[in-house]
């Protein structure tokens, strides 16, 4: 068809041509420099940007996806993406390429969190991915677009942190928390699939001989080097991890017992030939372990670390340097298994405040309806169910697991305070405390005591601190200088269960004390085994020669009263002459109560 129109000669004019071809013209600068902004965009974003055709034949790269691949545009361009593109995971397999996927699913695809781009020149780099398809106005799919970026340094940072987290800073070694969760999985993994795992607990011997003469900067060098040591010993699929301390972890993958107690038998050799260089000296340690497999009735972390934990107890009872498998049926396990649950009680019970004080008379043998001259303070343990438990549920566990200092303090201060609040006159009954030989130990014992009295006004006369026998025996020269300091302070001691040692007689005159308390096992029986009442009164005359008082424990009857008053004793204690009450119901001189507890029952 005619465009344009005839000029008078009939030629047809081109005008409406040229008018076209101009339009056409400035249509394609505009398509020309839209191309271009998109172009110098690409090239300029931080992101890496490649696209293909819809066969996967690479048309373009930016600057950034020239960079990490290691491909100039013009060498990649026509080549398919897999050329180009090569990726794999974390274990280092191949992923397929996102740009089938996108073609075939026609939607936007992530590549998985932990994916590394291979580069041409074999370099490495952590990147996060996605490919989209590319579609004209119809819809059609004519090629991918994918979008990568380098996070390399965020995820070195993200695994920095995570091993932080999840490993001890000192020996490299997993921590408690995350060797607690594999425990978790490898509980589950049992029970699921029925994968053996066996639980091995570490306790280094000797290690404190190391802190306490060569330095904490020694210890802690020779934890290094014996978690480096331990680590050669065990197999790449196990897990070993530090508690804390000197104490470890092992955890045993796919692993029977027998084979178990090999690997076990073999750290305790290695760590026995094992010698420590420190300057110029020369330590030779061990380690007890406890086995523990896990079996069908173990579905929980906590109870398997008490098991683990009370057979490596046992491995330590039976000489150290040893291994020792948890048997349920074995009775003395049973018991530590049940001290230890029982120490956990105690530490929540401190916390918690959920001791609870008694006191029981002590009056005059010559006058037991009269005056109370002290009042020994007892301690109960109040339990989650609301029951008061005696000492002997409790108090074994507290000692053996080094919990006996921190219950003496909390009866101590809180005997203070009580008694510091009845406003008790002088003349009036004083307060019997008991120490355990931690306490007597403690250097900062005095002080403490010291503090105690001057904070809470009690006259230091009205105290009278008791140590039994056993232990101012196995501790003689600290148990004098402690005696000497509290007696300096103005408090009175006396020495608990007299007469139950071999050699009580010859270490008495070591020690100052005040008062006697003669061992329960001769009292009971006095007033009708000549023998019992032969002992108690040659106690009773030694301690008199020597100026000290004497007291008779567990006068449970009138006719062992009245042996008792017979043979001379100055002072007696039991239920004939009054049962453990409250403390804060303490009766006064005449009689009244002072304190009473309130309508709840809760002291």
């Amino acid at each position: 068809r005619s465009v344009g129109r005839r000029d008078q000669h009939g030629d047809i004019l081109n005008e409406g041509v040229d008018t076209y071809i101009n339009e056409s013209k400035a249509v394609e600068e505009v398509l020309f420099q839209e191309r271009e902004k998109a172009l110098v965009t690409l090239r300029s974003i931080s992101d890496a940007v490649v696209t293909t055709d819809a066969s996967g034949q690479v048309e373009f790269l930016n600057t950034v996806a020239e960079r990490l691949t290691g491909w100039r545009h013009d060498e990649a361009q026509g080549r398919p993406l897999d050329d180009i593109f090569q990726i794999v995971n974390e274990h280092r397999k191949r992923i397929e390429d996102p740009l089938s996927r996108a073609l075939s699913e026609g939607d936007i695809v992530e590549l998985e969190y932990h994916t590394l781009l291979i580069g041409r020149d074999g370099s490495e780099f952590a990147i996060q991915a996605s490919a989209a398809p590319i579609r004209d106005h119809s819809s059609r799919v004519h090629g991918v677009v994918l979008v990568f970026k380098d996070v390399t340094e965020q995820h070195r940072l993200s695994r920095r942190l995570h091993h932080q987290a999840t490993h001890d800073s000192l020996t490299g070694l997993v921590n408690r928390k995350e060797f607690e969760d594999r425990l978790d999985h490898s509980i589950g993994a049992f029970h699921t699939h029925g994968t053996p795992y066996v639980l091995c607990y570490l306790d280094l011997d000797q290690f404190k001989v190391v802190n306490d003469t060569a330095g904490h900067s020694a210890g802690d060098e020779m934890l290094k080097q014996i978690a480096a040591l331990l680590q050669t010993c065990i197999r790449s699929r196990d897990t070993l991890g530090r508690m804390g301390g000197d104490e470890f972890s092992l955890l045993l993958e796919n692993c029977p017992l027998g084979k178990a107690l090999e690997i076990a038998e073999n750290l305790v050799a290695t760590i026995g030939d094992f010698r420590f260089t420190w300057g110029e000296r020369r330590f030779a340690i061990g380690v007890s372990i406890g086995v523990v497999p896990i079996t069908v009735d173990m579905t929980d972390r906590v109870q398997l670390m008490t098991k683990a934990d009370v057979a490596c107890f046992a491995a330590k009872d039976l000489g150290r340097n040893r291994v020792s498998v948890y048997c349920a049926d074995d009775s003395e396990l049973s018991q530590r298994h049940h001290d230890i649950v029982r120490a956990a009680e105690l530490r929540e019970a401190l916390e918690q405040y959920r001791f609870r004080l008694y006191a029981q008379a002590i009056r005059s043998a010559t006058d037991p309806d009269g005056q109370v001259v002290h009042y020994e303070v007892l301690v109960r343990l109040l339990d989650e169910n609301g029951e008061l438990l005696l000492p002997g549920s409790f108090i074994p566990a507290a000692e053996r697991f080094g919990l006996m200092i921190e219950v003496d303090r909390w009866v101590i201060s809180e005997a203070l305070r009580q008694y510091g609040s009845l406003g008790i006159a002088d003349g009036g009954p004083g307060l019997a405390i008991n120490l355990s030989g931690d306490s007597l130990s403690d250097d900062r014992l005095v002080d403490f005591v010291g503090v105690l009295l001057a904070a809470t006004a009690v006259p230091a006369h009205c105290v009278c601190f008791e140590v039994t026998e056993t232990a101012a025996i196995n501790r003689l020269a600290i148990a004098q200088k402690v005696i000497t300091k509290l007696r300096d302070l103005g408090c009175r001691f006396a020495l608990d269960d007299f007469g139950s040692g071999l050699s009580s007689f010859t270490y008495l005159k070591h020690l100052p004390v005040d008062y006697l308390k003669i061992d329960g096992s001769f009292i009971r029986d006095m007033h009708w085994d000549e023998v019992d009442r032969a002992m108690v009164k040659s106690i009773n005359d030694i301690g008199h020669t020597m100026g000290i008082a004497t007291v008779a424990e567990c006068v449970e009857s009138e006719e062992i009263l009245a042996a008792v008053r017979q043979v001379g004793i100055d002072f007696v204690q039991g239920y004939a002459v009054g049962r453990p009450r409250p403390l804060p119901e303490l009766v006064g001189r005449n009689g009244v109560v002072l304190v009473r507890s309130d309508n709840d029952g809760d002291y």
